[in-house]
């Protein structure tokens, strides 16, 4: 969580303006549905994994994804690669990278001795729809009243 909160912290000082905007819609969230002291509600741990070229779906249009790498062991690859702007970027450990993660990204293949090497990524970002999410006690309940075929907050 420290390490989390640190990365918002980076991220108000370098960008205010999207940090100010992604902490609006904090605000109308259920504490218990955003990482605390943070304007994130998700975080996706990759280990070891190469994306396809993708835009993602369901993240907060106005704001900005985190991603930092942690690796141990040799290998080469693993570059984040944003193919509009023809940038591919070495993600190593301890670095910080902000983005927006409706541009099409992916990661190049990773390639090392097997066994011998390790890199995990963390992505943070604010789900869009986690606003209209209740407390766990209240998403239980509704999910008890729901029928086959119901919509989901009102899709």
């Amino acid at each position: 969580l420290p390490f989390f909160q640190s990365a918002a912290g980076v991220f108000a000082s370098c960008d205010p303006d999207r940090y100010a905007s992604q902490m609006s819609r904090v605000a109308q969230t259920k504490p218990e549905r955003v990482i605390s002291g943070t304007p994130f509600t998700t975080v996706t741990v990759n280990r070891n994994w190469q994306t396809a070229v993708h835009t993602d779906q369901g993240d907060l249009k106005e704001g900005l994804s985190l991603i930092t790498a942690m690796e141990a062991g040799e290998y080469k690859g693993g570059y984040l690669v944003f193919p509009h702007y023809r940038v591919a970027v070495d993600l190593r450990n301890n670095d910080l990278m902000m983005f927006d993660s409706h541009h099409m990204h992916g990661n190049t293949a990773i390639i090392g001795k097997y066994k011998q090497w390790e890199r995990i990524s963390c992505v943070l970002y604010f789900r869009e729809k986690m606003v209209d999410c209740g407390t766990a006690a209240e998403e239980l309940e509704r999910a008890k009243h729901r029928k086959k075929g119901d919509a989901l907050y009102g899709d």
